[in-house]
């Protein structure tokens, strides 16, 4: 480039329309950059600068809040039809479960219980959340817990060890696969109420922001940071500068 002073472009246009709710709409008309700005750190420290107004910013806001809808939206969908197809493996998964493992000698799974009702308390029991699981779970419990005077005439607060479905005795086994739960989790639900009663326990996900978010404000600075350069050093244009650069 001869020139000490150029044009970099002379109109850019996002190509967006109002209906398409673009992050951004923003027309930059042609501006003259003189190539020994480029080194300049006073240019380089107003990058990060905020240059838009507040009612720019009140409409970046709303995008910003349609466009996270909508994602969201697409992402139950899909997460819905994953859902639907690993219920169904996951209910195919449980009935040979129920048919196949020998859980003690009575075999309680083939012998002592309907199975379809088994698969109907295992698809419901799954259907809720973590917390509603543990409550559940503390209830049986509570219910099956007893008091205990041991030799020296103190009260022992003592876990039950027997089981019960639908009034019937069942094995430790039999009891964890109906309702799909394993061994670790059972035995930190009990050692949890021993502790603490019926208190809900903590999860490690709770009040945590998912790692993919991207708050909004973030969003301001990429833009801000974007509309900056270009009124600093400009931007290339779409059209023609790519197509020459590659040859086309």
């Amino acid at each position: 480039m001869t020139s000490e002073t150029h044009i970099l472009f002379d109109k850019v246009r996002v190509p967006f329309t109002d209906s398409e709710t673009p992050l951004f709409n923003v027309l930059i008309e042609p501006i003259l950059v003189n190539e020994s700005n480029l080194n300049d750190e006073s240019n380089l420290n107003e990058l990060n600068e905020s240059i838009l107004n507040d009612e720019q910013i009140s409409k970046f806001k709303k995008i910003y809040l349609k466009n996270k809808i909508e994602d969201i939206d697409e992402h139950e969908e899909l997460a819905q039809k994953l859902k639907t197809e690993l219920n169904k493996n996951d209910i195919e998964a449980q009935t040979k479960k129920l048919q196949t493992i020998n859980c003690c000698s009575k075999m309680c799974l083939q012998n002592l219980i309907f199975q379809d009702n088994a698969l109907i308390t295992y698809q419901k029991f799954q259907n809720l959340n973590n917390n509603q699981k543990d409550m559940f779970l503390f209830g049986i419990i509570t219910a099956t817990a007893r008091n205990e005077t041991t030799t020296k005439g103190q009260k022992r607060f003592k876990l039950s060890s027997e089981y019960i479905f639908e009034g019937i005795k069942i094995c430790n086994l039999a009891f964890l696969i109906i309702y799909g739960i394993g061994e670790k989790y059972w035995r930190n639900i009990r050692n949890h109420f021993m502790q603490h009663g019926i208190s809900p326990r903590i999860h490690k996900a709770i009040g945590k922001v998912s790692n993919f978010a991207l708050s909004f404000e973030k969003v301001l600075e990429v833009i801000s940071f974007i509309t900056n350069y270009g009124n600093i050093y400009g931007l290339p244009s779409p059209g023609n500068n790519y197509c020459n650069y590659y040859k086309f």
